[in-house]
């Protein structure tokens, strides 16, 4: 191996670089509403992370 990357693999660091922004930022969004948005007592982790509604 001469140290230099394949065609391939800067193309698969962009999609993994994508699909982790976007899974981030649906996971902050959860978050803020659930939370910072949330008027009344304390959220619990477990609320928080909670699917669906």
């Amino acid at each position: 191996m001469d140290g230099s990357a394949a065609w391939w693999e800067p193309i698969l660091a962009i999609g993994i670089a994508i699909v982790a922004a976007y899974v981030i930022t649906r996971l902050a969004t959860r978050l803020y509403e659930r939370s910072i948005m949330r008027t009344g007592g304390r959220l619990s982790y477990r609320e928080a992370f909670k699917l669906g509604a």
